[in-house]
Order: structure tokens, then sequence, then C-alpha cells
């Protein structure tokens, strides 16, 4: 089982508390938010610095074929964290390959080819959606053969979070009941990441650029750690809405007009 999305799935189940008066503070380092360092490019001896503070690292690669050889260099570059590759199209083959790579999880985009049933894989799968997918779709994402899902969109003129994008994401956590993935930019503030939890996000995709950001990832790592703990998630609650009508409203209709 991919040690990634096992400990993203603890995260969206929320840890149940242990009994007596304090919970144990590894029953508590379960329920936080997780953090992912996204890369499109960084030689190993510039990982160390990149990935500084995430929970696991994604490496974004465009050419067919470079999944594994990018995957052995980074978890032998940095062995303390899960590793997982997204690549535009990938078969059966190169899944094998990542996996003996070392490579942990699979970010799938929603074009990619079906792929047939893994039997015995270690490698978990993340399905790519964007935010504005409609609610028939998302709500069928559930029955899909994929782990978690990772949502993306264009980037925004104004701030990254605003109320409509809040909403956008309050609504994929209700309908979804796999764990639920965010991309986001690195300078992000505190509030913004409680916010995000709240909605009931249980991890975030930061892009790293060119250059490390200066302490982007580590002051990430800290409003994450200093977020207090939600015990309960939920997830896939929403149930669907009936026509609602007042007292009344049917006998009206029912009745012909005066002539």
């Amino acid at each position: 089982m991919s040690r990634f999305i096992t400990r993203l799935k603890q995260v969206a189940q929320g840890a149940s508390r242990p009994m007596g008066f304090k919970a144990s503070n590894d029953a508590l380092s379960w329920m936080k938010m997780l953090l992912v360092a996204g890369l499109a490019e960084a030689g190993p001896d510039k990982l160390p610095d990149y990935v500084a503070g995430a929970d696991a690292g994604l490496i974004v690669t465009s050419e067919a074929g470079s999944g594994a050889k990018t995957i052995k260099e980074a978890t032998q570059a940095v062995s303390g964290i899960p590793w997982g590759s997204r690549l535009e199209g990938v078969g059966t083959d190169e899944i094998d390959q990542i996996a003996k790579a070392g490579g942990d999880f699979l970010v799938l985009t929603a074009a990619s080819g079906v792929l047939p049933e893994l039997q015995g894989s270690t490698v978990g799968l993340v399905l790519e959606v964007d935010i504005s997918l409609e609610e028939g779709l998302l709500a069928a994402v559930n029955k899909l053969p994929v782990d978690a899902v990772l949502v993306t969109s264009e980037p925004p003129e104004g701030a990254f979070l605003n109320w409509y994008r809040l909403m956008r994401l309050r609504r994929c956590a209700d309908l979804l009941a796999k764990p639920l993935l965010v991309s986001i930019p690195s300078d992000l503030a505190a509030s913004g990441l409680r916010a995000l939890w709240d909605a009931g996000v249980d991890g975030v995709v930061v892009e790293v650029g060119a250059k490390p950001p200066a302490g982007g990832l580590l002051e990430l790592r800290q409003a994450i750690d200093d977020m207090p703990p939600t015990t309960i998630r939920t997830r896939g609650k929403t149930a669907a809405l009936l026509p609602y009508s007042t007292p009344g409203m049917d006998r009206e209709a029912e009745e012909p007009d005066e002539e």
C-alpha cells in the first residue's frame, strides 16, 4: 500500500482520540493537513532544499519513460518522504517501472488513458480534476479505482483564495468520498491554509519554481503544525436536494383562473 495514500486516508478519516483527558502526540500528528512539494525540475543535489518541510514530493515530467529515472534520483537524494510522479500519459509497464524505482504514488490527468486493473500494485493513484467539474462527474469519481483526488484550476487574476473558490472546494469535499488534495501557491497565508482545512481539504500541493522559496515550505509547514487538529472529517455526505414548496402552493396552482 502506498505510504502517502495511507497517511492521506488517515487525515481524511480523522484520527480517533484515545481515552483519557489528553490525546497522545502520535495520534494528533496524523490529524494534520499534508504538504506536498511539486517540482517541475530540480537536480538531485538541490532536492533537499526544495522539499524541506514537505510530507511528500511530486515530480512533474512531460517526457514519456522519464518517470522511473527521476523517481529513482529523488528517492536516492531524499529517502525520508514518499515520492510521486505526474505524467500526461502512462501505461501499466511504466507504473511497474516507477514502483521498482521507489515511486510511491502517481498523479493521473482526467484525459489519461484508463489503466487496466493493477493487481498487487503498491503505487497509489491520484486523479487530477478541474475545480469546475460538474457535480455528476464529481460524484462519479467515487466509483473509480483511484485512491484520492487532486483539484486544480487556472491561476486567478486576483487573490488565489476568494469566496468563489472556497465554495467550489467545499462543494468538492462534500461530494467526494475520497481524500482531497488542492494545488496552492507557495505564498498562501496561514489563514488561507486554515480556511482550506476547514473546507475539507486534506492536503496541499505547492509548486516549487526554478528556485526554492526562501523559507516558503518551512513557513507553510509551521502554519500547518500550528493549526488545531480536527478529529472528525466528513466525506461524500451531500444528499440530493428535493424541490421545496410552501403550504398551499400546489392547491393554488391547481385552481383555474376565474374568467
